[in-house]
């Protein structure tokens, strides 16, 4: 796991939690989004749409103390232009 505790944007609503982790200077940011107790992550990925994720990166401020942990994970991508 990685785990980190300290300043992060975090945001709740009535059927989410969320944070908001930035790269490098704070210009591209990783947004992990945890549904509610009773939303299957498959009903919340339906629902999705502008308005909700609109809802969902109003709601983030900046937090102190918070505790994210995550899964390790590896990304990579290619650009063939």
């Amino acid at each position: 796991m990685m785990s980190r505790t300290g300043k992060v944007g975090y945001g709740q609503g009535e059927n989410f939690h969320a944070v908001r982790l930035p790269y490098g200077k704070g210009k591209a940011a990783m947004y992990c989004i945890l549904p509610g107790e009773d939303e299957t992550l498959r009903d919340f990925i339906a629902s999705l749409n502008a308005s909700k994720w609109k809802a969902i990166k109003e709601s983030i401020s900046e937090r102190d103390n918070v505790l994210v942990q995550l899964p390790r994970f590896k990304l990579e991508y290619e650009s063939k232009i």
